[in-house]
């Protein structure tokens, strides 16, 4: 029910997760999720005990067919996401997927991860103890 293109349901999104204790950015839609991450660190950044999950992508780890702003947009996710970890005291996972078998990525013929396996990383990344922080996990599809 959120247009990641109005900011106003950016804003809709961060109040509706007042009282959640976690929250997964994953759609993207331009910098939509660089500046919903900021606006969910202006209200969870200082909670110890709220996670943000991040999905980015490794679309920018080298170079691929050609050069596309969907990396670059990525990008800039990487890079918020360094300078929001080093602020706060929240806990904010980054989840950058290779290929990930999708409609959008149909086309192409690479290998490609499933999206049980990013829902994996989540899961792992998220159900770690109180003791430890998962910063990043960059995953890819195995060689067969």
């Amino acid at each position: 029910g959120y247009d990641l293109a109005k900011p106003s349901d950016l804003e809709r999104m961060v109040l509706a997760s007042i009282g959640c204790r976690g929250f997964i950015n994953n759609a993207h839609h331009g910098y939509s999720q660089v500046e919903l991450l900021f606006a969910l660190h202006r209200v969870h950044g200082n909670d110890p005990g709220f996670t943000a999950v991040t999905i980015g992508s490794n679309a920018a780890d080298g170079i691929r067919m050609r050069p596309q702003q969907y990396a670059i947009e990525k990008i800039a996710l990487d890079h918020a996401v360094a300078q929001l970890q080093k602020s706060g005291r929240w806990n904010l996972i980054h989840i950058r997927p290779g290929w990930v078998d999708t409609p959008r990525v149909s086309e192409f013929s690479v290998r490609k991860l499933m999206v049980d396996d990013v829902v994996d990383a989540v899961m792992w990344a998220m159900g770690r103890s109180d003791r430890m922080m998962v910063r990043s996990i960059t995953i890819e599809p195995r060689e067969v």
